[in-house]
């Protein structure tokens, strides 16, 4: 099973899951959005004066705050641990989540590509952790 955050990735989760898809190793693929009232919290606690300052803060909170981490992962628990689909492991892409909550289910494979540590380096006020 493939666990990843629609959209917020370079397109190598997107590669890598077409890949396994086109040679009958995929079972799935699980996004983990963040629930809406949490979205609407972060947003409203992150009001700034300046649209782009507003813009910047909440999407920093959406994205990189330890709330957002918590809710996502749990959603992605949840997910994981009802789904239908039988799967033998889970190819979980990027660090802004994770797949279980507590024990997991299955083993997990990690996939980071290493955008997020040239973005550290050569841009900290996008990274922001």
């Amino acid at each position: 099973m493939g666990t990843t955050l629609h959209g917020a990735f370079s397109g190598a989760d997107n590669a890598i899951f077409d890949g396994l898809r086109s040679r009958g190793h995929l079972a799935g693929i699980l996004s983990a959005p963040l629930p809406r009232r949490i979205a609407l919290y972060q947003q409203l606690r992150t009001i700034r004066l300046s649209k782009r300052a507003w813009g910047r803060a909440w999407r920093r909170a959406l994205l990189k705050s330890p709330a957002a981490f918590r809710a996502r992962t749990k959603v992605l628990d949840r997910a994981l641990r009802s789904s239908d689909i039988p799967f033998d492991a889970v190819l979980h892409v990027g660090g802004l989540f994770a797949p279980f909550h507590g024990a997991h289910l299955k083993p997990v494979a990690l996939f980071c590509d290493y955008t997020t540590k040239l973005a550290e380096i050569n841009y900290a006020p996008w990274f922001g952790m």
